[in-house]
């Protein structure tokens, strides 16, 4: 089994990263001559097919140029280079025939990338959804590249095969060899009983129970976050009334870093940038634990087109892969680390993710209370479908595998993964989620000032501060809290559309639509959750359609920001209490208005992420208005 040197101290990590630079520009200097005829090749390709990207010309460049497919690693480029270009059909012209056979209406792909650019990059492709949305309907195809994607808004198709049919559909695309190590067993990319095993596993560790017990050291997090933003305040000069414009989007990125790793680490991180403890026990610097998280997604959306017009043959002989291994290797020495430590010392107990792996077994009990029931809305769950979901994977894997109840548990490389998974995939995901939330409650004054109410009924003050507290089942239970939430969810999902790919033959017989064996679907939230038909006025904010008396209005299937069924989002009770709690203690602390240069609806940022291209907002101290 793979295993990952473990790191001695953080300030080693930065020398280890040093090193393997160095020893990865030393080996590329070495082999550059044999290299760059064979990278230059593979440029030319490239700039023929894709004549937009041909400025991204350097054949040798890292990371972020859609020239390295190797990415840093010459070894792929180094072999002999014998591949039969006869069988390259890069440069040919695509005829985007298959839906037309079909008689599938759909936009108009561009050459060579489809819809790829105009889907998933283009900072007008939430517009143009739903302008596909009123000229094509609920069901119609997209090429990325030449591949055919089957796009679906229509809530019943979406139901049927998320949950009815779900066995056919229970994976993501695969990419094979385009993802590194890590990658491979984290549980968004794993497939049929691989995932099913340890999505049986890991199910247990997101109950409310279990995040109920790290609510305390959440708690701890959003203090520092309330604390960052009355260091902006401070820096603010010269006004009689304390305001500061902030990027929140920056802010948020702190604070759900730090809520993952003391949350799901144990780790805390010390805020200070002398290397002096302010946090007893700090053990990473935070600006250098932030700087190795950020590291990871400092990522190209332009490879996506790579991905979708270059054979996937050509691109795992070059070695490209979506992220490089380096790229996580440092977070990994720090997490592997944790794991050596804790199997050594098991006498100390942890009440963090990290800990709940370590411990999880095959046939764990999902332990669903009464505070799970009211956020199970939000992937359209019931609590009899989630315990039929796990006993169902359980009892499965247990006949397959033949082994008996108990004794399935992950290993160290699943654990190592999926703990740094959590870090990779919540912080982004979270901290767009609170930025949307804070950019449309500053926009929408009456909303603020109600939510503002609704949380002052449950803060609990501190020895006669300012400062507030809050209990989880109160904080869970908020009714228009939840309702804010969720409405900004519904505007604002920070993902628009999800794949899933078959596993056999399928008929859609309500759009008379053959869908062969490992056909790809995108399940379209966005358009889904802002359609006129089934939402009124969907492109207005208005929480109340999401109270307890006005659910029941809502069609079935109709919303679902983090997916449905078995597979939804496995971290959504942690991601729903991370933002909740910052939130109250945002609303008990500031004001938030609209800043100069802003508009409404928010722009996007270029990029596959929802994110908001000037994400700030102006803040007032809340004394300051009283």
């Amino acid at each position: 089994m793979p295993q990952v040197a473990a790191a001695k101290a953080s300030s080693q990590q930065t020398d280890l990263q040093i090193s393997a630079a160095a020893a990865a520009s030393s080996s590329t200097t070495k082999s550059k001559d044999c290299d760059h005829h064979h990278a230059s090749y593979l440029t030319r390709l490239l700039s023929s097919t894709i004549p937009s990207l041909s400025c991204l010309s350097n054949p040798l460049a890292a990371n972020d140029s859609i020239a390295s497919l190797a990415d840093s690693t010459s070894a792929g480029l180094a072999r002999p280079f014998c591949l039969d270009r006869s069988k390259m059909e890069v440069g040919r012209e695509s005829t985007f025939s298959h839906w037309k056979h079909q008689g599938v209406d759909g936009p108009k792909p561009w050459p060579v990338v489809g819809n790829l650019i105009q889907h998933l990059i283009s900072p007008k492709r939430l517009e143009r959804e739903l302008q596909w949305l009123k000229d094509h309907g609920k069901v119609y195809g997209l090429y990325h590249g030449k591949k055919p994607i089957l796009f679906i808004a229509d809530p019943e198709i979406i139901r049927q095969v998320c949950i009815k049919d779900f066995d056919v559909f229970p994976n993501h695309q695969t990419l094979g060899g385009l993802v590194n190590e890590y990658q491979k067993f984290v549980l968004i990319m794993l497939q049929d009983d691989h995932w099913r095993r340890v999505r049986a596993l890991m199910s247990p560790t997101f109950t409310s129970g279990k995040i109920k017990r790290m609510f305390r050291l959440l708690d701890g997090c959003v203090n520092d976050l309330i604390l960052c933003f009355e260091e902006k305040l401070a820096l603010e000069k010269g006004s009689d009334v304390k305001t500061a414009i902030v990027n929140i989007k920056d802010i948020y990125q702190l604070y759900t870093i730090d809520g993952i790793a003391t949350c799901c680490y144990g780790l805390r991180l010390d805020r200070s940038r002398d290397g002096s403890t302010k946090k007893p026990g700090a053990g990473f610097r935070r600006d250098q634990f932030i700087k190795i998280v950020m590291n990871i997604f400092n990522f190209n959306p332009l490879r996506f087109v790579v991905l979708a017009t270059v054979p996937k043959f050509l691109l795992e002989y070059f070695g490209f892969v979506i992220l490089p291994k380096s790229t996580f290797d440092p977070l990994a020495q720090i997490v592997n680390k944790m794991i050596e430590d804790r199997k050594e010392k098991v006498e100390r107990k942890f009440d963090d993710y990290l800990q709940i792996l370590l411990n999880s077994e095959m046939g764990e009990q999902v332990e669903l209370n009464e505070m799970d029931s009211k956020e199970n809305h939000h992937a359209g769950l019931t609590g009899e479908s989630i315990l039929e979901d796990q006993k169902r994977m359980v009892a499965d894997i247990e006949q397959r595998l033949g082994k008996s109840r108990g004794s399935i548990k992950l290993t160290d490389l699943e654990i190592l993964s999926n703990a740094m998974f959590l870090l990779i995939v919540g912080v982004e995901t979270t901290a767009t989620l609170l930025t949307h939330i804070s950019y449309v409650l500053s926009y929408n004054q009456n909303v603020q000032a109600k939510l503002r109410k609704e949380i002052a009924s449950i803060a609990k003050r501190t020895d006669g501060s300012n400062n507030y507290s809050f209990e989880y089942d109160d904080i869970t239970s908020c009714a228009y809290l939840d309702a804010v939430v969720s409405e900004t969810l519904r505007f604002m999902p920070p993902v628009h559309t999800m794949d899933r790919v078959s596993v056999a033959d399928y008929y859609i017989e309500k759009y008379n639509i053959h869908l062969p064996k490992g056909s790809q679907i995108n399940l379209g939230f966005y358009s889904l959750m802002n359609d006129s038909d089934f939402w009124h006025e969907p492109r207005t904010f208005n929480p109340e359609r999401f109270m307890p008396e006005n659910r029941a209005k809502i069609n079935p299937g109709s919303y679902c920001p983090f997916g449905m069924g078995p597979r939804h989002c496995i971290g959504m009770r942690f991601s729903l209490t991370e933002t909740k709690l910052a939130l109250a203690k945002l609303m008990m602390s500031f004001k938030l208005y609209p800043a100069p240069g802003t508009s409404y609806p928010p722009q996007l940022s270029f990029g596959v992420k929802n994110g908001i291209k000037n994400s700030k907002i102006k803040i007032v101290p809340l004394e300051e208005e009283q």
